[in-house]
């Protein structure tokens, strides 16, 4: 099960990064269901997966647009990671950086 959901994971991942992903899914229909005005933050992106229960989750693959920085500091404030750098996330330990 976690040969398949990992390359699932791989495969989504290739997709989020391309430009094609970031001009069509996020910047037209994302922001014209989500933005506030010129509010544009782009999202956290996470891919669960589930074993057996649908509303519970085993872990999770997480990124975000933004880079990491200090609690109360606005995303939009921070470096831009571009979904570049992914966690995993059991919710057993403290999510790790999955290397390429």
């Amino acid at each position: 099960m976690l040969e398949v959901s990992e390359k699932i994971f791989i495969e989504t991942r290739e997709l989020i990064l391309t430009e094609e992903f970031k001009e069509t899914t996020i910047e037209k229909i994302y922001f014209k269901h989500y933005a506030e005005g010129d509010d544009q933050r782009y999202p956290h992106i996470i891919i669960r997966f589930h074993s057996n229960q649908k509303d519970k989750a085993n872990y999770e693959y997480m990124s975000s647009y933004y880079g990491p920085g200090i609690e109360g500091v606005n995303d939009t404030d921070r470096s831009i990671d571009n979904y570049q750098t992914w966690y995993f996330d059991d919710y057993e330990k403290t999510p790790v950086i999955v290397t390429p």
